[in-house]
């Protein structure tokens, strides 16, 4: 089961679903510039930044997506009807960032949202590659839970896990944020990201303003 499912843990009313999920497209030896022209869209060189929590960021116009450091290559990258598309020549792949929320335009993603969403991304795919859904390769799901519950409450469960050592087994954290904290497997297969949401949109919004 991929979609999004309901639990309710008292008062929280947890709501936990898929947040985004990218694919890979193999065997593209060429992409068709022409194409992407004709639907009036702009490419740019991909650029890499490497973040202080340890993560990889890649940049294309002004779209940033964080990324694995093996895929860390030169190529092209662009936007379409709220899909994000990375080719890698190197590879022979394009990379496919889709958003649910942006993709279906919703909040809350249902199972029933399934069938709507793969003739989205069928329609896509088709349109700028000539492929099909069912030649993507699943590369990366993933989750989401918005928990309401007061700020201090959460400072209180960040500040705890800070108390535990930054190293267990196989797991480590690797920022310093008094406001968030992201907890991830040794080679980054599996990750936890814990943070404000409110804060992380309000700083978003403030520099834009102040733009």
């Amino acid at each position: 089961m991929i979609f999004g499912f309901q639990k309710n843990f008292g008062k929280l009313g947890e709501l936990i679903m898929i947040d985004s999920i990218n694919f890979i497209l193999n065997g593209v030896q060429y992409l068709d510039i022409a194409r992407l022209m004709a639907l009036g869209i702009d490419y740019y060189p991909l650029r890499y930044i490497k973040g202080i929590n340890g993560k990889m960021y890649v940049k294309y116009g002004n779209v940033t997506e964080e990324t694995d450091k093996k895929f860390a290559v030169s190529g092209i990258g662009f936007s379409y009807n709220d899909m994000y598309f990375r080719y890698l020549h190197q590879f022979d792949c394009v990379m496919i960032n889709t958003n649910l929320h942006k993709v279906l335009g919703k909040t809350d993603i249902l199972l029933s949202d399934r069938d709507i969403y793969i003739s989205q991304v069928d329609y896509i795919v088709n349109l700028l590659f000539g492929a099909e859904f069912s030649q993507l390769d699943l590369h990366r799901i993933d989750y989401c839970a918005d928990i309401e519950m007061d700020y201090k409450v959460m400072y209180e469960y960040i500040h705890q896990l800070y108390k535990h050592k930054a190293k267990y087994g196989h797991i480590k954290r690797i920022n310093n944020y008094e406001t968030s904290i992201y907890i991830t497997s040794l080679y980054g297969q599996n990750s936890i990201n814990i943070y404000d949401k409110y804060k992380c949109e309000k700083d978003k919004y403030i520099k834009e303003y102040e733009k």
